[in-house]
């Protein structure tokens, strides 16, 4: 388990010179657990709906992919160190787009985590470098 504190200065660490001058991050949860990626790919493919504008958008398609993973995690007893996040869109447009987040443990550090970052819009990950002007995370 792992307590809120280190899951945003873990994500913070991360997003580091990739966010927007009102960045903020909401902490809704004190103790969260590290999640599996296949757990993150399982519940984007569960909830995932084409795209289409004023109907069915990626802030949609994220929240649901989000509950899915975490109702995975409730089903395990705890809560998974994921969330939402805020940047601009891929294409570089001043779009934004909203994308998954998640803590998982990484085999090169001891005992460490990274954070991750999964497009349920497009059900793909995406680098960290290709985030920039995040304005929010959630958890």
């Amino acid at each position: 388990m792992i307590q809120g504190p280190v899951v945003a200065t873990t994500l913070q660490e991360t997003i580091r010179g990739r966010t927007a001058p009102n960045y903020r991050h909401i902490a809704q949860k004190l103790v969260m657990a590290v999640c599996d990626m296949k757990s993150v790919e399982d519940a984007a493919k569960a909830a995932y709906k084409p795209w289409k504008k004023d109907v069915w958008e990626c802030e949609d398609i994220a929240r649901a992919a989000l509950n899915r993973l975490q109702e995975r995690a409730a089903n395990q007893g705890c809560s998974f160190a994921a969330g939402t996040l805020r940047a601009n869109a891929p294409e570089g447009t001043n779009l934004l787009h909203v994308y998954l987040w998640c803590l998982v443990e990484h085999p090169a550090i001891d005992g460490g985590n990274i954070a991750v970052f999964y497009d349920p819009t497009e059900l793909r990950w995406v680098v960290s470098e290709a985030l920039y002007n995040v304005d929010y995370t959630m958890t």
